[in-house]
């Protein structure tokens, strides 16, 4: 999701806004907050999870016998639907067992994928928390630069204070 340019910059702007003045910026935001916050609504993240959540429910489910089947069918009807005068009911009910071999090779099937499934969502959520990182330190080295700048700003004011006081005094 915010594999691009324009997604670190949408973050960064996004983590600016949270943060707000670089005195709160610790205050308001840790890196650990603010990782948290973005994986918890990237869209991605929480796909990943109920796809995951889903694998493995199929997994346990894999090794239960399916479902019974019963049916009651009656035979030589000399009208549609004329039940009482049906020449013979048959009860009928199904239990199919599969072979116990297939059920486990489609359980470790199906653990295999969910496993596929948990590795891609932990890559997901590293790769939320590198873009994250990113941002947020870029963000402190821009509020970083702003004070440098605000001091030299001060620091060019003094010196040009202290040159006038010279022009002014005749010194220079």
């Amino acid at each position: 999701m915010f594999g691009n340019r324009k997604g670190q910059l949408c973050l960064l702007i996004s983590l600016a806004v949270l943060l707000g003045s670089s005195s709160a910026f610790a205050d308001v935001l840790s890196l650990k907050q603010a990782i948290e916050t973005a994986q918890g609504f990237n869209p991605d993240i929480r796909s990943l999870q109920n796809q995951f959540e889903s694998a493995q429910a199929k997994t346990r489910q894999s090794l239960a016998p399916t479902e019974p089947t019963a049916s009651i069918t009656y035979n030589d009807l000399d009208k549609a639907f004329n039940v009482p005068n049906s020449g013979s009911t048959v009860y009928q009910i199904n239990q199919p067992l599969a072979f116990p071999g297939k059920a486990w090779v489609n359980h470790a099937s199906l653990d295999h994928q969910a496993q596929s499934i948990y590795y891609t969502l932990k890559a997901k959520q590293l790769d939320v928390a590198n873009t994250v990182k990113g941002a947020y330190y870029g963000l402190a080295l821009a509020q970083k630069n702003i004070e440098l700048n605000a001091e030299t700003k001060a620091s060019y004011e003094r010196i040009l204070a202290t040159a006038r006081r010279r022009y002014q005094t005749g010194v220079i």
